[in-house]
Formats: C-alpha cells, structure tokens, sequence
C-alpha cells in the first residue's frame, strides 16, 4: 500500500509540474506570444501593437528584426496623440528639444502616423535598419510630459 501512494504521489507532482510549465510557456515554442512579440525578450518580427494614452506610448516589443515593421497603433487616450519612428542614438529622455516638441532637425525620421482621436487607429510600416530609434509623439508638450519609448532593430 506504501508503494501506491508513492508511486500515486509522483504521478501527481508530475502531473502538476507539467500543467505549470504548460501555463507559463506562452502558447508557441521559443517563448513567442501571440502578434510577433517574443517574451523571452528576443527580437519581434513583422507587426508591432502600440498603445498610446496620457502620457505613454507602450509598444508591444521593444526589439524588432530589421526590415518592414508594422507599427500598428492605437490612441487609448482622451487626446490626439501620434506615432513618430526617429533613428537617434540618444537616449529617449535626452533628444534635443525645441518649441516644446523633440527637434525633429537633430534625429532621422523614419515615419509617422496621423494625429490620430481618442479610440482611432492607424498602421503604418516602415523599413528599418538594425540600430537605435525612439517611439514618440511629438505633438506640442507631448514628448515632454513622457510620449516616448526606446526601441531597438536587430
């Protein structure tokens, strides 16, 4: 009877491990979530979803494969807010500013989205080289109160 419940015991531990590492392994093999982005902090490929509101812009990757990337944006915000791509080495809180706005005349713009309303979206896709950029809404105050994001091309 001692054996049973040991062997019964292990199958349960086993059981139990194997539906936590199910749960936590993200659907696809490599730690891939659905949209492209990669939990395990690898380079997503394809189609970023970014979020905008008062006073955020949140990707759902912060890397991407160099290339075409789809920067599928949505304004979750009360306001108009906008999507702009920049190439920089700077640091996302250090870009040059002027008139309120980041100085559009001191980074590379990549591209950008429309002004876009509360609860509007837009893509747009853009040819990126491995590299540095900054995510922004450059739309006046915007940057400044915290409209930006680091983001990295492999």
């Amino acid at each position: 009877m001692r054996l049973i419940n040991t062997r019964f015991g292990l199958v349960m531990v086993s059981a139990v491990a194997t539906a936590a590492l199910v749960a936590c392994g993200g659907g696809e093999a490599g730690g891939k979530s659905e949209g492209g982005a990669s939990s395990a902090g690898g380079a997503a490929s394809g189609k970023i979803d970014v979020v905008l509101s008062e006073w955020a812009i949140k990707p759902s990757a912060a890397k991407a494969k160099a290339g075409t990337v789809e920067f599928a944006t949505t304004n979750k915000g009360a306001t108009a807010h906008e999507l702009a791509v920049y190439q920089t080495d700077a640091a996302p809180d250090k870009l040059a500013q002027a008139g309120g706005m980041a100085d559009e005349k001191q980074v590379t713009v990549i591209g950008r989205t429309a002004s876009l309303d509360a609860n509007k979206s837009e893509s747009k896709k853009v040819e990126l080289k491995a590299g540095k950029y900054v995510l922004v809404c450059n739309l006046p105050a915007h940057y400044g109160q915290g409209m930006r994001a680091a983001f990295t091309v492999e």
